[in-house]
């Protein structure tokens, strides 16, 4: 089993959560647009205070203490969407955190080295969107490893979360087409609990390995990743 770099989870139902939306640093509150919806609110103060709570558990991993300012803003340019820690000065943090939500539930991750994180419910899809999502290869590989028929639900859930997570990790989610990610298994993954596994991800010019642990939440996926 390779060991993971130390990393911390958060997590933050999103029923209701629009309404801690004062909880955020201004800057945090600034980027919601005040037009959002309820449940655009609800996912994007969630979202942040998963973080929050991410951040300060690492830090207390670290330092001892819990207490520490943080505010989590979207990059621009490359990395557009892709979170920066900042520091009550607004400076950047050689900390990162990637976040996620789906259903009723937020969750983030934080470590001192990029990751990625991705929350998913493992349900029957639209007709088509595994040829839309995945290159054939990409779930056949997915299949073998989980032990599964290619059509199982698990399959593609396990095989776009691992491809969230990793575009996630890239810095690039609104730059890079579903189909030019791709991740395959490099040996067979146990269904149940909390595991690792290694994959191989490709992208445009590049070819690297990840680790990524695997666990359920709230009957929701889980998969949150990192570079070998």
């Amino acid at each position: 089993m390779i060991a993971l770099p130390l990393h911390s989870i958060g997590r933050v139902w999103t029923a209701g959560a629009g309404d801690r939306l004062d909880e955020l640093e201004l800057v945090e509150q600034a980027l919601l647009s005040a037009r959002a919806t309820s449940k655009r609110r609800d996912e994007f103060v969630a979202g942040r205070l998963a973080a929050r709570d991410a951040l300060e558990s690492f830090h207390a991993a670290q330092s001892g203490t819990r207490q520490a300012p943080f505010a989590v803003l979207a990059e621009t340019g490359e990395r557009q969407g892709c979170p920066q820690v900042v520091d009550e000065g607004l400076r950047a943090l050689p900390i990162h955190v990637s976040i996620s939500h789906c259903d009723s539930l937020a969750i983030a991750a934080a470590a001192s080295v990029p990751l990625g994180i991705d929350l998913v419910r493992i349900e029957p899809q639209p007709a088509g969107f595994a040829d839309e999502a995945f290159e054939p290869r990409e779930l056949a590989s997915w299949a073998v490893a989980l032990d599964l028929d290619l059509d199982h639900p698990e399959v593609l859930a396990h095989a776009f979360a691992a491809k969230e997570a990793l575009v996630k990790w890239i810095g690039r989610g609104f730059g890079l087409a579903t189909r030019e990610v791709t991740t395959i298994p490099e040996a067979a993954i146990e269904r149940e609990g909390d595991v690792q596994a290694v994959v191989v991800g490709e992208w445009p010019g590049q070819r690297r390995r990840f680790v990524i642990r695997r666990w359920r939440e709230a009957e929701l996926l889980v998969v949150l990743a990192f570079a070998i």
